[in-house]
């Protein structure tokens, strides 16, 4: 590990990085060239077998602490990064994700002025996995609107986390519940009584992976966030410990089935082309959407959710 050249930054950026060999290069070029330069930058190579440690290894940046090792998984990853950690606030990261140039100055300068605010967000354009601009990403941004939102729908996109320390340190960091680990962190800050917000100002480009988890298996992404959801509300009632929510969820194997894998790709093309919609059109299009996505039940509860959603969603 490259020892830091900074005893106390401001903020550390925290990013864990995986056979990322084709897109490490603008996101560390994106952190590296923030209009705020107050912060460390620590990199977690975790296992890369691809080119990802030679390009890693090529900056010179004395902010840039890379930390290379076997394989342990991208919430270990995380939690490691914490650890090393040593600025008031940790900003979130991914290897094939894009920041704004002036992404840490909004975010440093949002949390300054409200210190009633435990973790920040915001919002996201989305790109492909050449650098195409498809579509955007918005969640909502006041406390009031993320509080009635969380509920249905995970409020925060997390490579856009700005999270003061102390949070990360009293939750005690991510559990391993791959892909859901982002929304288990905004569930136990939310019942812990921290306050999350969203700017209004898109603070990254989020790459749409075919590879990505989600992609590859999305019954099981809408399976564990259904899952999750049931867990938090059982164990806010005392039913329940954080023992068993880990223990089922790490013993979900659900794999996406054919006829899930069918619905899900008809729901979503259409909902693509409701965003192109407008007026009596728009509502018909949502009408079809709901019929669609009634032929699974998984489907229909998750199109449910959002649908509720939207009206926290300002």
């Amino acid at each position: 590990m490259k020892p830091s050249t900074l005893a106390s930054p401001k903020v550390s950026v925290i990013m864990p990085a995986r056979n990322a060999e084709r897109f490490v290069a603008a996101a560390v070029h994106s952190i590296l060239n923030q209009t705020f330069q107050d912060f460390e930058f620590i990199v977690i190579n975790d296992g890369s077998t691809d080119g990802t440690s030679r390009i890693l290894n090529s900056y010179t940046d004395p902010r840039l602490q890379l930390v290379e090792r076997e394989e342990k998984g991208f919430a270990f990853s995380l939690n490691q990064a914490i650890s090393l950690a040593n600025g008031k606030y940790l900003a979130r990261m991914d290897a094939d994700d894009i920041s704004e140039e002036d992404r840490l100055e909004r975010q440093y300068s949002f949390m300054e002025a409200n210190p009633e605010t435990g973790i920040l967000g915001g919002q996201a354009e989305t790109i492909d996995e050449y650098g195409s601009l498809i579509g955007e990403m918005r969640k909502p941004t006041s406390w009031e609107n993320i509080s009635g939102y969380i509920e249905y729908v995970c409020p925060i996109i997390h490579p856009t986390y700005f999270v003061r320390s102390e949070v990360y340190h009293t939750l005690g960091g991510y559990r391993a519940m791959p892909p859901v680990e982002d929304y288990d962190l905004l569930l136990r800050a939310f019942h812990k009584g921290y306050k999350m917000r969203n700017l209004c100002q898109t603070v990254i480009k989020y790459r749409m992976r075919p590879s990505g988890m989600s992609q590859i298996n999305p019954q099981r992404s809408l399976f564990l966030m259904a899952k999750l959801q049931r867990m938090h509300k059982l164990e806010r009632e005392g039913k329940v410990g954080a023992d068993e929510i880990l223990s089922c969820l790490l013993n979900s194997r659900d794999e996406t089935g054919f006829w899930f894998a069918r619905v899900y790709r008809m729901r979503n093309h259409l909902l693509q082309r409701r965003k192109k919609r407008n007026g009596f059109q728009r509502y018909l299009s949502l009408m079809l959407v709901f019929v669609v996505s009634s032929l699974h039940y998984q489907i229909f509860m998750n199109t449910y959710k959002g649908y509720k959603s939207l009206r926290w969603n300002q």
